[in-house]
């Protein structure tokens, strides 16, 4: 948490066999697309769970837009995102 602070937001990293990043050896495209940032103030060292779901909702609400609007044209029509 304190890397992303500094750095000021949190990056996510995709990995397949073995740990290795980006699917390797999987022989499979990935599709990354990149929306938005979500603007989240400073609250300092006294942040509450209210604001902790507040942007968390956030966030999952624009991955499941991203997924919406870009899954036809990278070929995934078909399927729907499960959040878990």
């Amino acid at each position: 948490t304190k890397f992303a602070r500094k750095i000021g937001f949190l990056p996510l990293f995709f990995y397949g066999r073995w740990k290795i990043p980006f699917g390797i050896p999987y022989p499979k495209k990935i599709h990354v697309v990149i929306g938005q940032p979500i603007n989240v103030p400073c609250e300092g060292s006294d942040v509450c769970n209210e604001s902790v779901d507040k942007y968390h909702k956030k966030f999952v609400n624009s991955l499941v837009e991203l997924f919406e609007n870009h899954k036809v044209s990278e070929g995934y029509g078909n399927r729907s995102l499960k959040i878990m």
